[in-house]
């Protein structure tokens, strides 16, 4: 029986794909030192954003308080970018160890 050359690349692993089905793949599964680094950085800036805002609180207060169109849109600006920073860094964190996690309960139950 003789194999054709497409079964002896699904065998082999290399599978026939679009390269925006690699692009997907890749993207899809992180190494864990990848995840931690990417969930530490978004993390690190935004303690960054929150330094910068703290710091200068009094020009963000006089910023706050003037009746234009720069005080709500200031504020929208920075909960969103701050919520999407923090949310980010701690989805990549949580993400890498509940994979962890759930890869090490998928070999104790074989």
């Amino acid at each position: 029986m003789k194999i054709s050359e497409k079964e002896k690349k699904d065998s082999a692993g290399s599978l026939d794909l679009e390269p925006s089905q690699h692009k997907t793949i890749k993207k899809e599964y992180e190494s864990v030192t990848t995840g931690i680094i990417k969930g530490l950085f978004y993390i690190s800036l935004t303690a960054v954003v929150y330094f910068l805002i703290f710091s200068n609180a009094e020009k963000v207060l006089a910023l706050l308080t003037t009746k234009n169109y720069a005080a709500p849109a200031f504020s929208m600006i920075t909960v969103v970018l701050v919520a999407y920073l923090l949310g980010t860094g701690i989805n990549k964190l949580i993400k890498v160890t509940l994979e962890r996690a759930l890869e090490s309960q998928k070999l104790r139950e074989e």
